[in-house]
This record gives C-alpha cells, structure tokens and sequence, in this order.
C-alpha cells in the first residue's frame, strides 16, 4: 500500500509504476477497503500539522490485507481475497503471485500481517481475523507456510508488527497489547488503557522504534513507546494522539526512514514575579543526515504555572495524569531545515516565592521523530524561573559506561553505567527539593535487561528507564550505578544508546557528557583479544 510520509513539494520517485519503493523519509503504508473481499484501495499516510491525512493512489482489482513490508525486495506483500500472495509496488500497483499454503480462511480472512528481522526477514506472520492460538509463517522466497502453535487464544488484533524480536498486536477492544514470541508460541498480554475501545486496524513501527496505530472508528492515530519490551514485564505508554481519517476496514505498514537528528532548544525568563507571563519559545532542528517524516513535541507544565495557552498549529494542551501537557504534532522536515517556532504562555504565581527550589517555575520539553535519532542528548530542553531576587541551585551530570577496549559488546555481557551528580552551586538540594535525574533505557532493553539487583546509590526503577532524586548539598557529589546484561543475537536495534537527563536545574558538564552509544556485537566483529 503506497502511503508515505512525504516531504512537503517532494514528488516521490516513480521509475514506474509496480517497482521497489525507493529509500528516503520514512514510509507508511495504509490500505482501506468499504469490506472483506471487496478491492482494497492504497493510501499515503501524511503526517501534517496536527494532523495525518490518507492521500488516494489507487485501487487494486481485489482485495487484499495482512500486509507487511519486504527490505529485500523493497516491496509490500499481503494475503489476498484467495489466501495467496500478493506484492504491491510503488504507484500501489498490486499482483497476485501464487497460493502459498495456507489453510483456508473460510468465514474469516486473513487480516493481519508482518514481516520478521535478521533470520526471519523473508518471513510473513499472519493471523485470520477471529480468536485461535493459531500463527502462520509465510516463506515468500519459497512459497510455503506453516503453522506457528500459541501458548494460549489470542483475539482478532485487527494488525500485527514485529519489534525487538516479538509479533505485538494492539487489542483495543480489551485495552490490551499483546506480545507473541514466534520462536516459541509464548504469548504474554499487557494492559494498555487510556485507548478508546475500538479496533485499530492499521498497525506499523516508526524508525524510531515506537507502534504507530490507527483507530478504525475514530481515525485518531496514536504513538505508543513499549518500555522494557524483553523483559516479563513490559509496560506501554502513549505518547501522542493526532487526527487522521476513520475507515472500516483499515492494514498499515511501514517502512523506517534514514536516520535524522533532531533537536530541541527552548527559551524562557529566569527569574518571576506575582502575576507575571512567562512565555516559552521552543525550536526544532533537523541536524540530519536524513530528511525527518514528522515529529512530536511534549512539554509537561508545572503545577505553578496557572492559565497555560499555546495559539502555535499542530499545538494543543491536554490532560494527563493531572498535570497540563502541551502535545504537538509537526509536519516533515528536512535536513537543514527548522521547523516553525512553538510558544506556550502562562501565569506566574500571585504570592511572591522564597526559595528557588521550592518555588521555582520549571518544566522540560522533549522532541521525538518518528525516524531513529543518532543523537538523543539534544531531544531535551528545559527552561527554570526562579522567584526574583532569589539564588539559582544548580548541579552538573555526567555519565560512563563499562566497555571492553574493543568498544562493543555481545549476548551475555554486562555493562555498567555510574552517572555522577555534583551539586556545583551555592544552595543545598533537600529532600522536599531535591536534585533529579532519568536515563531513558528505551533504546537499551530492546537488546539488553536491566539487572535490578545492581542499582546503588538510590536509583529505581521506571517504565523505560532509571530515575534517581535525592538531597545534595553545595560542593558535594553523588554517584550512582545500574548495569544491563545483553539478550541473545537477532533482538533489538543491535545498539545501546542512551542519554541522561538532568532534572530542573541541572546541566550536563559537557554537550556529549551524558550520552553512551554502545553497539551490539551481532553488527560488528570482535577483535581476536576479545
């Protein structure tokens, strides 16, 4: 189904019409069809301001779903009206190309699809649109098929997408995730609230790792981060919601883009006083190499700034666990390029504040781009206002990490993080206003697993990550360490990556102080020493 996310002007590069698609921005592929069995028309999905848009290519002469896409190919292949095969190319030009022996789909049809990784990349993995524990593995060089047993019933997921090693599938009827291991059949069910219960019938993965779903009834589309996906207990968290068009019968697909840098700046007082404005002004950048399909901006605004407005496109302020949250969807951008400013204002407290920690007017934005960041260091920004007339605290972060001298590392070996946290001001962090920091691991446990028994110092444990908050006084310094061991080849992305972020007030000592890039050995060769 030929749906990209476009560049703005950009004319996608038809050789002709049946082809490869072409690399470049990120690719989403949407197809939509008025019921089972009738033709199956193609759509690119466009991720806009505010919004994503379904732009009409084509209709094929039948119909067809559980569609996922081929790297080595480059094509689209999906399960037709006849439980065959059938590729779709650029200009969502669709040929049937042969039964592949598949049980009949009878009542039901097959409705759901994805393709594996690394040893199972040939791989389709499809799924009939009813409950059974039945998976089936498709062999397209081969033509062939066999039956994958599940530990236990699974319902109609309406689409399935493979990440980090597994087959997940969103079940929005029962405000469910589902992770299903096809090597064994294991099947584990993770609660997923907060999602309108409908079915989401188009379900892809973006370069940046996170599940793109469409809701078939609403049209909303949705981003979801899984935290900790190897592990025995994942945990989901939903990111974004934008508007896009509704449809019956919806199958998506992806293709991830090259990788782009995206960072983010933000600008705002340092100081406040009673009944005070204070406007924020955020700017992205496209650092690249590649061009970037669309981002997403979160900010979530202090308790102490009252009356929060945001007038910028593609902009809105939401509620989320009581806390205002400004949620913004912008529109691709290329390399080089920035997008258009985001303000956000409010209202300074009316009683004048006494302390800089405790009355301090502090919140962090973050950038996220739906292809893969190499830099996640700058996808932060935050912004403090201290009471006027009072004393900024601040502290300083860095990070390490335990690698051989080769500089990798492979299934089974540990790494060690120690961030240290120097309190590099003149005011004591305490207890009710302590220094804080988090290290998202989202990019780390898709390859490794966090051992819980090594966090020291008073780290914990969170959804996708590692937090620590503690009092520190000035001139003292606080290090704590946590460690990861490796999973087995063929899981993940083949790279630990991750950044530390500095709570309010806080700094990193240096641009690349709190960052580690670590890759996995199943990219690279070790070193005969090793």
């Amino acid at each position: 189904m030929t749906a990209c996310l476009m560049l703005p002007g950009q004319q996608q590069a038809y050789a002709a019409a049946g082809d490869p698609f072409p690399g470049g921005p990120g690719l989403v592929f949407v197809a939509q069809g008025p019921a089972p069995g009738e033709p199956t028309t193609l759509y690119e999905a466009v991720q806009g301001t505010g919004q994503v848009t379904f732009v009409r290519e084509s209709t094929a002469t039948f119909g067809h779903n559980a569609m996922g896409f081929r790297a080595a190919d480059r094509y689209l292949h999906a399960i037709n009206n006849n439980d065959g095969l059938a590729r779709i190319g650029q200009g969502g030009v669709a040929t049937n190309t042969g039964q592949v022996g598949l049980p009949s789909s009878g009542t039901f049809s097959y409705n759901q699809g994805t393709f594996g990784d690394g040893p199972t990349a040939d791989t389709l993995y499809v799924r009939q649109s009813t409950t059974d524990n039945s998976l089936y593995a498709v062999d397209v060089p081969t033509h062939t098929s066999h039956r994958i047993a599940l530990s236990s019933n699974v319902p109609n997921l309406s689409d399935i997408v493979w990440k980090d090693g597994y087959i997940w599938g969103v079940y929005g009827e029962g405000h469910q995730l589902y992770r299903i291991d096809p090597a064994t059949g294991t099947v584990l069910v993770v609660a997923l609230p907060g999602l309108p219960a409908n079915p989401y019938g188009a379900q892809w993965v973006y370069g940046n790792g996170n599940i793109g779903i469409s809701n078939n009834v609403t049209g909303t589309v949705y981003q979801l981060r899984i935290n900790n996906p190897t592990s025995a207990t994942p945990t989901a968290t939903i990111l974004s919601s934008t508007r896009g068009p509704a449809n019956t019968q919806n199958d998506g697909a992806s293709v991830p883009g090259e990788p782009a840098d995206l960072a983010i700046t933000k600008e705002g007082p340092s100081t406040w006083a009673p009944g005070d404005t204070i406007l924020y002004t955020l700017r992205i950048h496209n650092n690249g190499p590649g061009n970037s399909s669309g981002y997403i901006v979160t900010d979530t605004l202090p308790d102490n700034l009252s009356n929060p407005q945001t007038t910028t496109p593609g902009c809105a302020i939401v509620t989320q666990g009581g806390r205002n949250l400004v949620q913004c969807t912008g529109a691709a951008l290329a390399d080089g390029a920035d997008a258009p400013e985001i303000t956000i204002t409010g209202t300074a407290p009316a009683t004048p504040g006494t302390d800089c920690v405790a009355d301090g007017i502090d919140n962090t934005a973050q950038v996220v781009g739906n292809e893969d960041d190499p830099d996640q260091g700058n996808n932060t920004a935050h912004s403090t206002a201290c009471p006027a007339g009072q004393v900024e605290p601040s502290f300083t972060v860095s990070k390490a990490a335990s690698v051989g001298p080769d500089g990798f590392v492979g299934s089974g070996d540990s790494v060690t993080y120690t961030v240290t946290v120097t309190n590099n001001g003149t005011v004591d962090y305490t207890v009710d206003n302590p220094a804080t920091f988090t290290d998202d691991l989202s990019d780390v446990t898709d390859d490794a697993k966090v051992d819980p028994a090594s966090l020291t110092g008073g780290a914990q444990l969170l959804d996708g990550g590692v937090s620590w908050s503690g009092p520190l006084a000035a001139g003292a310094t606080h290090t704590v360490t946590y460690t990861v061991v490796v999973n087995g080849p063929d899981q993940g992305n083949h790279v630990l990556r991750n950044g530390v972020v500095p709570g309010p007030t806080g700094t990193c000592t240096t641009a690349d102080a709190c960052i580690t890039t670590i890759p996995v050995a199943a990219w690279a060769a070790r070193s005969p020493t090793r």
